[in-house]
């Protein structure tokens, strides 16, 4: 299991092979060490809340509370990987409001500058308007508190946190050299006793396995597409091997969080056009297959 592929793509997400400022990554990987800097002292503290539009009610008193606003800012780069779709589209914020069509590329757009190596502020307050493509999505904060973009948003991360815990245990490792992030190695300890705090169980790790199989129940299965986009965080988890015949990985190129399940769109890429049809072709071929094996049965 790849457990640094998910943040390695949203970094990818934001590099200028997928479209966006060259500047990006480099610029948010900047921001990270900024922000403790700034936490260092009480001044700083006020510059960074100041520079990144919080709140008055938000915190910042410690570098506990810094590490909660880089958690934060983090989240809404991993959200915009999964919705980096061609077009604008309400899905990745659970229908409450809309993300514009590459929402990364828009992102770094606001922090594709060159700020001097000094300048925390200016590199912070233009890293508050990349967020702001995420966090202020509705048009209408006017400061930013840190919490979900929304109350669905925030009820869908409960739900997934407690299938995270029970039944699909994604590790992760982030190493803040092939990721624009900083360095938070996988803890499986640490990871359970937040189940267990949060959920008030423990980690199963096995059950997805145990109960489907794992990829060496695929040798045995059949009819089966596996469809990955490379702008999706999640495809480096994904099955990108083909198993058989009727077992087949296809790959979208410039493809988000499944992209191809989404309904036609008029700025749908060629890419996603191709893999669906052959996702039609593979479907049809089944349906000839089971039709002309139950028509050689009946005439036994």
């Amino acid at each position: 299991l790849d457990k640094g592929s998910f943040e390695r793509i949203v970094t990818f997400d934001a590099s200028e092979e997928a479209g966006s400022a060259p500047n990006c990554a480099s610029n948010i990987r900047r921001t990270w060490p900024a922000m403790k800097k700034l936490g260092e002292t009480e001044k700083g503290r006020k510059q960074l809340k100041k520079a990144l539009s919080l709140c008055d009610s938000v915190k910042v008193e410690s570098q506990k509370d810094v590490d909660k606003v880089m958690d934060w800012a983090k989240s809404a780069f991993d959200y915009m990987a999964m919705g980096n779709y061609p077009y604008p589209s309400s899905y990745i914020m659970n229908g409450v409001s809309v993300l514009p069509a590459y929402p990364v590329r828009v992102a770094c757009s606001f922090i594709a500058d060159d700020f001097a190596l000094d300048d925390e502020v200016g590199l912070l307050s233009a890293f508050a308007k990349s967020l702001g493509v995420y966090y202020n999505s509705t048009k209408d904060q006017e400061c930013y508190e840190l919490s979900a973009s929304s109350n669905e948003s925030a009820l869908d991360s409960d739900f997934w946190d407690y299938i995270f815990c029970s039944e699909i245990y994604q590790p992760q490792n982030v190493d803040g050299v092939n990721d624009m992030f900083w360095p938070v190695p996988w803890n499986f300890t640490a990871d359970n006793e937040n189940c267990k705090s949060e959920w008030g169980i423990d980690i199963r790790p096995l059950w997805a396995t145990t109960q489907y199989g794992g990829r060496k129940a695929l040798k045995a299965a059949s009819n089966i597409v596996f469809s990955n986009g490379n702008y999706d965080p999640w495809s480096g988890t994904g099955v990108l091997q083909n198993y058989s015949d009727s077992v087949v990985a296809l790959s979208v190129e410039g493809g988000a969080h499944h992209l191809d399940l989404m309904f036609s769109n008029k700025l749908d890429t060629p890419s996603v056009l191709a893999v669906r049809e052959a996702e039609k072709q593979h479907m049809h071929k089944w349906a000839r297959e089971f039709y002309d094996r139950k028509a050689a049965i009946a005439r036994e």
